[in-house]
């Protein structure tokens, strides 16, 4: 296994504590590391940040703690929720952050509700893992940020670690990233986690079903594996009021099962990785969609089933191949390589329809019954058949490589 020295960034600007920092730096292992330790104890406080827990029912209620300006430090040595119970982070209203370590070397398995009081913006750190599962919620009035990070790091210097229990300085400042050298501890979800600002996940994995949604960013980061799927049954949904993005050293996408599975933003849509990027998707962003490599240029796509991008704005990556690949775009396509198109839309949920074109002839699209490249840029509405623009730039000498291709 040989370990690549990469710098990630993903910065986002927290206005008035309601949007989340995140900054990613670290030695990025291409390798797979799993891990197999056990979910043992429920939340207990590790005894070095004076952390109370008090159980009444199914509610366990998290005070004390160590405050540092409006920043409220939480230690634990394990942090799981049952199935049907609660953790309920109860701070006081001048709470802004709210900081929680688990240091005790077991997987957080979260399968019911975590809440906090006012809007706090709430981290959880657990270098050995976490996982949502079924019925795992979130009821936050802020950001919540969930990584297998080593620690949280802020811009004097100092770090709230979890790798061990000793008593951490303290910072009265708000955390400006994340810790994620040799990180090992990977996420699953598979709850409906909602967040009533932005939502980030960070791990040395990703395996992703279920929802995802925050009102604003939704940031989606593993050092080595991004996998997501959907079921007949169980749609995958994940939603960024704001921008939504994945940066992972392969990302794996197939959510084509379920008619109502998608990827949606409300401004730009963004896959980045060094590698081709497999993404059996349908994607909505209202603003641009864009596939790119670590240095943000253009980075490749392959999808061999049934890609449908829609986008309000521009579109734009560098090669692609797979089944026939449909794209309607408010602003412009480009592509800075080759497409390739290998064969049909496989799914019973692909894009057929009939469309107007701008000297007002119609034309029928059905990527079902042959190989089909379809760019729309310009149009009316990206979202249902309208008027095809000219604003397309296809920078490449082999645009469709396949016999029987229909742009």
């Amino acid at each position: 296994m040989s370990d690549v020295s990469l710098c990630g960034l993903l910065i986002a600007s927290l206005q008035s504590m309601r949007l989340m920092n995140l900054y990613l730096a670290g030695l990025y292992s291409l390798g797979l590391i799993l891990i197999a330790t056990s979910v043992r104890g429920q939340i207990i406080p590790d005894g070095s940040l004076s952390t109370n827990v008090q159980q009444t029912g199914n509610t366990t209620e998290i005070t004390g703690g160590r405050q540092a300006g409006n920043n409220l430090f939480h230690s634990f040595q394990d942090f799981s929720v049952l199935t049907n119970n609660t953790a309920f982070f109860n701070n006081t209203i001048d709470i802004n952050n709210i900081l929680s370590r688990v240091t005790g070397g077991n997987i957080s398995q979260i399968d019911g509700l975590i809440r906090a009081n006012g809007d706090a913006n709430l981290f959880l750190i657990n270098p050995a893992g976490i996982m949502f599962g079924k019925n795992a919620r979130l009821d936050i009035g802020g950001s919540f940020l969930g990584s297998t990070a080593t620690g949280l790091l802020f811009d004097n210097g100092t770090e709230f670690s979890a790798t061990s229990n000793i008593e951490p300085v303290l910072s009265i400042n708000a955390p400006i990233g994340l810790n994620l050298r040799n990180v090992t501890g990977d996420i699953s979800s598979q709850g409906n986690l909602n967040s009533n600002d932005s939502l980030t996940l960070a791990a040395n994995n990703l395996d992703l079903r279920g929802q995802l949604t925050a009102k604003y960013n939704l940031a989606l980061e593993a050092i080595n594996n991004i996998k997501i799927r959907d079921s007949i049954n169980n749609p995958f949904v994940a939603t960024g009021g704001n921008k939504l993005s994945l940066q992972g050293g392969n990302i794996d996408i197939f959510v084509l099962s379920n008619a109502n599975s998608g990827l949606f933003s409300g401004q730009d849509l963004i896959l980045r990785s060094h590698n081709t990027i497999s993404g059996d998707a349908h994607y909505y962003s209202g603003g641009d969609f864009r596939v790119e490599q670590l240095d943000n240029s253009a980075g490749s796509l392959i999808s061999l089933h049934d890609p449908i991008v829609r986008s309000q704005g521009d579109v734009s990556f560098a090669d692609y191949t797979g089944a026939a690949l449909h794209i309607l775009a408010g602003g412009s396509v480009t592509v800075a390589g080759d497409i390739n198109i290998t064969g049909v839309d496989t799914t019973a949920n692909s894009l057929q329809e009939t469309i107007t074109l701008s000297d007002g002839s119609q034309i029928s699209i059905d990527g079902s019954i042959q190989p089909t490249l379809d760019i729309r840029a310009g149009t009316n509405n990206p979202g249902v058949a309208g008027v095809t623009g000219e604003d397309i730039a296809i920078k490449s000498t082999d645009t469709a490589t396949s016999s029987n291709d229909s742009i």
